[in-house]
C-alpha cells in the first residue's frame, strides 16, 4: 500500500499539503480566526479543516511541521504552536491515523539540500523548489506543508524518496 500524506504547517495561517498516492500534490492554505489573546476559535476552525481534509484525500498518515520559533522574539508563539501541534496530534489519534512531528528545518534541508540563511530567503527558496518540481503551492505556508509531506513520506516509505 502506498502512504498518503497530509501535512500541516500550523498556525493563524495554516498551510496544508497532500503526497503519496495521489496522480499529482494537492496543496492549500487557510487564514484562520482569532488572536494569540483567544486561540479558540483558531483551534475549532484548525479541527474542521482537518475533517474536511481527511474525508477529500483520505491520508494513511499525518505530518506537521514543528518550526523552530525563537521564544526571545515573542514568547507566547511556542506555546500557540504548541497548543495546534497539540490539536493535530490528538485529532490524528482519534481518527486512528499515524502522526508524524517533522522538523521544519530537517524537512527543508532533505527538500532543498542547501538552506540559505534567514527566514525569507529560506520560504522563497521553498517557493521557488516547489515551481521548479511543478507543485501547486499558493503561498508560503503550501510551499512548507508540501516540503514536510515530502519528507515525511520519504521516512515513512524510503522507496518514494525520488518523488521528492
Amino acid at each position: 500500500m502506498t502512504a498518503r500524506v497530509l501535512a500541516f504547517d500550523v498556525g493563524f495561517r495554516c498551510g496544508f499539503g497532500m503526497m503519496g498516492d495521489l496522480t499529482y500534490p494537492a496543496s492549500g492554505s487557510r487564514k484562520l480566526p482569532g488572536s494569540m489573546e483567544d486561540i479558540v476559535p483558531a483551534l475549532t476552525a484548525m479541527r474542521g479543516l482537518a475533517i474536511q481534509l481527511r474525508k477529500e484525500f483520505r491520508p494513511t498518515h499525518i505530518a506537521i511541521a514543528l518550526p523552530f520559533v525563537n521564544p526571545k522574539v515573542r514568547g507566547d508563539i511556542p506555546l500557540c504552536i504548541g497548543k495546534f501541534v497539540g490539536l493535530i496530534q490528538l485529532w490524528s489519534a482519534d481518527s486512528g491515523l499515524a502522526c508524524l512531528a517533522v522538523h521544519e528545518s530537517d524537512a527543508r534541508r532533505a527538500f532543498l539540500g542547501q538552506v540559505p540563511r534567514y527566514s525569507a530567503s529560506i520560504k522563497k527558496a521553498v517557493m521557488a523548489a516547489c515551481r521548479q518540481r511543478g507543485w501547486p503551492a499558493c503561498d508560503e505556508h503550501a510551499a512548507d506543508a508540501l516540503c514536510v509531506a515530502s519528507h515525511a513520506l520519504s521516512i515513512i516509505e524510503p522507496s518514494s524518496a525520488h518523488k521528492a
